[in-house]
């Protein structure tokens, strides 16, 4: 009796640093949004400036360091906690696999796009890349789900860059918008296989509802692809796919690792884009107008999701 009350205390322990675990990293989260606003305006700022491309990646690279030791000083000793008990496989992957996996897209996107704004570039990086790896690691996302984002999201980064080089504009577009779809169904396909693997898939209630769940997903990347094109001025629509989906990766990653995989997790994923795409409108026409609208639905986007947590 005393080993199951042990065993009966012990889950109860768990279950409340998992609670309270979850909820700094909400608050994290909440904090790195407003902070990448914050990186989008400044960097935006530079980008009207001629800059040199060495000048470029120390922004890029250095914006990235900053906010990622910003969040683990926020919340680094759940870091500690999670990453030193953990294997020493997952030590080598968190400590020198997620920086590499961080820079190297946004490195292939910049290098395409040579005057994206610094600020969209960083937004990317800092905000959602660099994050959702440390995410992972944290709540437990599945490690093939993972690996299978990071490695499609370097594959995209790089024919981004060539798509740029190689291709005229409105081939760029259909093969934009061929990305964002192949993009949206592999990582489905990753999420749900990571589902089935912790029980908590769509694909165990039956393939159709699986379909259907991920389909608005896959429509919402489109359409940010096809927005955020406009938004840059027909510059790239690949790289610009490339942001967009960025912001859908990570989207997905909070709210599966929030709620799981269910209905939910594909219609929270939809929050920030909307906002984030408004915002690059904005900054791309006017500057103080933008500033204050960018900033508003940035804010407001963070309490619906909240709204729609609690």
């Amino acid at each position: 009796m005393s080993s199951k009350r042990q065993l009966k205390l012990q889950g109860q322990t768990s279950k409340t640093y998992r609670q309270k675990l979850t909820l700094r990293c909400r608050y994290a989260f909440y904090l790195l949004n407003i902070l990448s606003y914050v990186c989008v305006l400044a960097f935006n700022k530079l980008a009207l400036e001629e800059v040199d491309l060495i000048s470029h990646n120390v922004i890029v690279i250095s914006s990235s360091a900053l906010i990622c030791i910003v969040y683990l000083v926020f919340n680094g000793k759940s870091v500690c906690h999670e990453v030193f008990s953990a294997s020493t496989k997952v030590k080598w992957l968190f400590f020198l696999y997620a920086p590499v996996a961080t820079i190297f897209p946004i490195y292939c996107l910049a290098y395409s796009q040579q005057r994206i704004p610094l600020g969209v570039l960083s937004f990317l990086s800092v905000g959602y890349f660099a994050f959702t790896h440390i995410w992972s690691h944290l709540l437990g996302v599945n490690t093939l789900y993972r690996h299978e984002v990071l490695k499609i999201a370097c594959v995209f980064a790089a024919a981004a860059m060539f798509f740029r080089i190689s291709f005229k504009p409105e081939i760029d577009f259909l093969l934009g918008l061929l990305s964002a779809l192949m993009f949206a169904i592999l990582v489905g396909l990753s999420h749900a296989l990571a589902g089935v693997i912790r029980k908590e898939s769509p694909l165990v209630t039956g393939s159709t509802i699986a379909v259907l769940r991920l389909f608005p997903a896959g429509i919402y990347t489109v359409i940010s692809a096809i927005i955020l094109g406009i938004a840059t001025q027909y510059s790239a629509y690949s790289a610009a796919a490339g942001v967009a989906l960025g912001i859908f990766s990570f989207s997905l990653y909070i709210s599966v690792a929030l709620n799981g995989a269910n209905e939910t997790s594909t219609t929270l994923a939809a929050y920030p884009i909307p906002t984030f795409i408004i915002a690059v409108i904005f900054f791309n026409n006017t500057w103080s107008t933008g500033q204050i609208a960018a900033g508003g639905l940035m804010l407001l986007s963070i309490l619906l999701l909240q709204l729609t947590q609690e």
